[in-house]
């Protein structure tokens, strides 16, 4: 044990720890702390980047430094694309990991990095990811997805927003075949190939995993996973209901889709007693919404009201809000107001050129960055498109790329660099 007296302490010329940020965050271990989906993860990466970079966070000096950023619950790409939005200047002194136990990219790499297209399964309403779907007991969640689960595999509009069409996997398990056969007839006459429904499936205790997995080998082209409900597959272990039961149920099932590229959706109940945030009667602790990617919560002002309300929150999108009305002869639910309207990206002059470049007339394209603003250049020598800028923007762009003027992007490596790789699909 280490002692002073009092005149030897007050003799003592310590090491100077100035504040990382003046006023705010001091040398030592502090805690940010906020409700599921409320924007600190936003926060943190703001924060990361504006000390590694020397600015001032929130109006107050920052220490200019390394700045190391462990992003568990996030991925490469969705850091790529909040970076590509927050600024334009890389900061080489932020590193950034998904893995606690691998240090992997720093800034300049990670802009640099092109990722697969994980475009959204229904735009500005279901990425790619784990969601909630959350709602009082028989208030219609049920018919909720199964219209989202024919309607994606038909690749029709689901509640107005366009979805991509693929083959989706809906386990009913508090449901029977014949239910189902009557609520789709009434739903549609027209069949969908691409939706597979059941009514049985292992828990994850079980082997649940191993059967999905199973299911996406034999249909490659699944986009969506529907698991109602989060309860069946859940299993009984003795620390059910703690905050690290329900953290670890949900963070299985994101590791599975976010490895597989996939949608996974989980229906779930909420409480009985209410809320002001209406994400906090999600039924659980903190640990189930914070695990997972976002939630959608359907709720109504009156149970026997044929009107509810969709609120929708997610790490990859603004908080939306849908004013429903259920149609009780087709069983269709159908937005009758947009409260508040989804965030759409800025236009961007890059993909329209590509567009003029990259058709149906001249459906491929390959070369070097440099190359490309060469390419660009004679289409329109007003623009000055910098080769490094084009890279990064078509590594954040590249589903709008391919959503809105059917180009996919890719590249590769050779001995000579990186070859910029486009082909025109058609827009679906």
């Amino acid at each position: 044990m280490r002692i002073f007296s009092m005149p030897e302490l007050m003799d003592t010329h310590f090491p100077s720890r100035p504040c990382i940020i003046e006023n705010l965050l001091p040398a030592g271990t502090y805690l940010l702390a906020g409700a599921p989906k409320i924007g600190k993860s936003f926060l943190v990466l703001q924060m990361a980047y504006q000390v590694s970079a020397g600015e001032p966070f929130l109006g107050f000096p920052s220490r200019q430094g390394t700045v190391l950023y462990l992003a568990l619950e996030d991925t490469y790409e969705r850091l790529q694309k909040r970076l590509a939005q927050m600024t334009e200047r890389d900061s080489p002194d932020l590193v950034l990991s998904v893995l606690a136990d691998t240090l992997e990219e720093d800034l300049l790499e990670l802009m640099d990095t092109h990722f697969p297209s994980r475009p959204c399964i229904i735009e500005n309403l279901l990425p790619a990811g784990t969601y909630l779907l959350a709602g009082a007991p028989k208030i219609g969640k049920s018919f909720l997805v199964l219209q989202m689960a024919y309607q994606v595999s038909a690749g029709e509009p689901f509640l107005g927003f366009p979805s991509r069409q693929g083959t989706v996997l809906y386990l009913a398990l508090e449901d029977t075949y014949e239910r189902l056969q009557k609520r789709l007839a009434q739903m549609t006459e027209r069949d969908s190939p691409d939706l597979v429904l059941s009514v049985l499936a292992d828990t994850l205790e079980e082997d649940l995993l191993e059967q999905l997995e199973s299911f996406l080998f034999e249909y490659p082209e699944t986009v969506l996973v529907i698991i109602d409900t989060l309860q069946r597959i859940r299993g009984r272990t003795p620390d059910n209901g703690s905050y690290a039961a329900d953290y670890d149920t949900i963070a299985k099932l994101k590791a599975f889709s976010d490895q597989r590229g996939i949608a996974l959706l989980l229906v779930h109940h909420t409480r009985k007693e209410g809320a002001e945030d209406v994400f906090d009667t999600i039924s659980g602790t903190n640990g189930i919404l914070g695990a997972a990617d976002g939630a959608l919560v359907l709720h109504k002002d009156k149970r026997t009201s044929g009107d509810a309300i969709l609120d929708v929150v997610g790490r990859d999108q603004p908080q939306i809000r849908l004013r429903l009305r259920f149609d009780p002869t087709h069983s269709l639910w159908q937005v009758t107001e947009v409260e508040t309207e989804p965030f759409r990206e800025p236009p961007n002059p890059l993909l329209e050129f590509l567009s003029r470049l990259v058709n149906e007339e001249n459906p491929l394209w390959s070369g070097t960055a440099t190359e490309l603003v060469q390419c660009l250049s004679e289409i329109d020598s007003t623009q000055a498109f910098s080769p490094n800028w084009i890279v990064r923007a078509l590594n954040v762009r590249q589903d709008d790329l391919l959503r809105k003027y059917g180009i996919r992007y890719g590249s590769r490596r050779t001995k000579d660099g990186k070859v910029i790789l486009l082909r025109w699909e058609g827009v679906r």
